[in-house]
């Protein structure tokens, strides 16, 4: 069953939101977000950060209240692991500097708690994401 129009809407409003407070903690930790929603080797990135020489790719993952939260290791499938290290290669290759995949992951309880797998794709047994 197709999800409604309104939940569709409430979706777009809590990743958006979900976004931009990611967004303010990796401010806090030194990254400056380059862009948002950006497409890049036909891979939609949520944010694109940048800390010193370094770029990032920041997936965000958002749960509302009552929604199931999922645990990091089957937050991101197969699918968009393979999706995020394409992108990744195509920005290290064309940018000429390291790339890193963050995974932020955001629960409104209501109040947002949120948590930042660094280098999320890098090691992928250490925060046991399969591909």
């Amino acid at each position: 069953m197709a999800p409604s129009p309104a939940r569709l809407a409430h979706r777009g409003w809590l990743g958006a939101l979900s976004e931009r407070a990611a967004g303010l903690v990796l401010r806090c930790h030194g990254h400056a977000i380059v862009a948002r929603r950006v497409n890049v080797a036909g891979v939609e990135i949520d944010l694109l950060a940048r800390r010193r020489d370094e770029l990032a790719i920041v997936e965000v993952k958002a749960r509302g209240p009552g929604t199931p939260w999922l645990p990091s290791d089957r937050a991101v499938s197969a699918g968009q692991q393979r999706r995020l290290l394409r992108a990744a290669e195509s920005l290290a290759a064309s940018r000429g500097r390291l790339v890193r995949v963050h995974l932020v992951l955001v629960r409104w309880t209501p109040f947002p708690r949120i948590s930042v797998l660094w280098d999320a794709l890098q090691d992928a047994s250490r925060y046991a994401l399969r591909t």
